[in-house]
């Protein structure tokens, strides 16, 4: 979708855009240009682009789009050699999923650094990024895999929260449930009796789950608007962790 926002012809005019086309725009002359996002699916980019003061010729108009959203990449390996882990979901929990978008009041041109602001409320939406529902689970080796086949990699730029415990865990992680299991005898070695409760999965018997909080290696603790970020998880028996350092970089 794109607006232009005319007060006289004889006068320049400003260029308002965003894709996908189906986003509402809410324009407004005299204060800020803004849309909202209510419940992101998060299987998709948000692209907008602004051009101010444009004088009217019989050229086109050239946009230089911004990536709005934060993108994330969830990679998993173990360094088992004679354990089979397999892992049967992935969530990422306590994000936003409802958030204002207001643009910037200088245009986006290329080489420039202008980008619009979100406001987000309310970090406690989940999102599932990976269940074997109909399918194998995702065996793990050295070499990291990725955990992704619902598609959703999308999420809105938020400072993330620790993880913090009362009755309940609630923060900002990846949620991972797997299993540990000895390649030789088929044996399930975790979880095992030893377990806390709350690391045992209700909707998938048998399997543990681990927890990574999100904002480990981001600096300041924030996923900033076109910035992909990687994260190479590694499990084991006694311990998850992230084996590489997150790496923010430009979405291409």
């Amino acid at each position: 979708g794109s607006e232009m926002c005319i007060r006289d012809r004889s006068q320049p005019v400003n260029f308002i855009a965003v894709s996908p086309a189906s986003i509402d725009l809410s324009i407004n002359p005299w204060w800020k240009h803004t849309f909202a996002v209510n419940e992101l699916s998060g299987t998709f980019d948000l692209l907008t682009a602004a051009s101010f003061n444009v004088a009217q010729s019989s050229s086109r108009i050239k946009l230089n789009f911004r990536h709005a959203l934060s993108y994330v990449d969830i990679l998993l390996r173990t360094d088992l050699d004679n354990m089979d882990v397999d892992v049967t979901n992935v969530d990422i929990k306590g994000v936003a999923s409802h958030g204002t978008f207001t643009y910037p009041e200088a245009s986006t041109l290329p080489g420039n650094n202008t980008f619009g602001q979100w406001s987000t409320w309310g970090n406690n939406s989940s999102y599932n990024i990976f269940n074997s529902t109909g399918t194998t689970d995702l065996r793990l080796s050295h070499s990291p895999a990725k955990a992704c086949n619902t598609g959703v990699q999308f999420f809105l730029p938020i400072r993330l929260d620790p993880i913090k415990w009362e009755g309940y865990h609630y923060g900002s992680f990846i949620e991972i449930t797997y299993r540990i299991t000895d390649r030789d005898t088929g044996t399930t070695v975790w979880p095992d009796n030893s377990t806390e409760r709350s690391d045992l999965s209700q909707a998938h018997p048998g399997y543990g789950v681990s927890r990574m909080e999100l904002l480990t290696g981001i600096p300041d603790s924030t996923w900033m608007q076109g910035r992909r970020y990687i994260y190479t998880v590694t499990l084991d028996l006694s311990l998850i962790h992230i084996s590489e350092p997150t790496r923010p970089e430009p979405i291409s």
